[in-house]
């Protein structure tokens, strides 16, 4: 059922809209992926970013906090704003890790560990935890184009806007986390 206010642009979408849902489910799935592995290593196992209990994780969990209190108070301009946080922040999480990453096969190749530290080093990988949250993260940012749209097209829009970033997302991510010819500077 289309709603009046939706077709005419009364003001933001209301709570239960395509839109609110969309942006609520963004903001669960990045909160729980805060809590999912990020990262596995051997002898460590898998890791979640919340495993510290401080840093970009608890950043995060606010951010998604904000997501939804924009949605109950339909500030979907505001809303936008807090998503591309909730992206940066996970992009300095993932860049950091990688660099990190990097750093020590750098530092197992200089103190001539040999093949064991190098190949300890690759056994870290990233994990599914990044998906999760970067899918939130998508779902918040396409909430808020979904919006301003007309309720008959707004299914299609948020559908291919989440798929579409996810996919871009998840494209870098596995360039980077593979180092598909570069580095990341130091």
């Amino acid at each position: 059922m289309i709603d009046e206010a939706m077709e005419t642009d009364e003001g933001p979408p209301p709570l239960g809209s395509l839109p609110s849902v969309v942006a609520l489910f963004g903001a669960a799935a990045t909160a729980g992926g805060v809590f999912c592995p990020i990262v596995s290593a051997p002898n460590l196992g898998a890791v979640n970013y919340f495993s510290s209990g401080h840093g970009e994780a608890v950043v995060l969990l606010g951010l998604s906090l904000a997501v939804a209190v924009c949605v109950i108070l339909g500030a979907y301009g505001v809303l936008a704003v807090v998503a591309c946080l909730e992206f940066g922040v996970l992009g300095f999480g993932l860049a950091r890790l990688i660099r990190t990453r990097d750093a020590m096969a750098e530092d197992a190749a200089a103190d001539g560990a040999g093949r064991v530290a190098a190949a300890v080093v690759e056994a870290v990988q990233i994990e599914w935890g990044w998906a999760v949250m970067l899918a939130g993260v998508a779902a918040a940012l396409s909430a808020t184009v979904v919006s301003a749209r007309p309720a008959r097209q707004q299914m299609a829009a948020a559908l291919l806007l989440t798929a579409g970033m996810i996919c871009l997302g998840l494209g870098a991510g596995i360039a980077i986390g593979t180092g598909a010819g570069f580095r990341l500077p130091r």
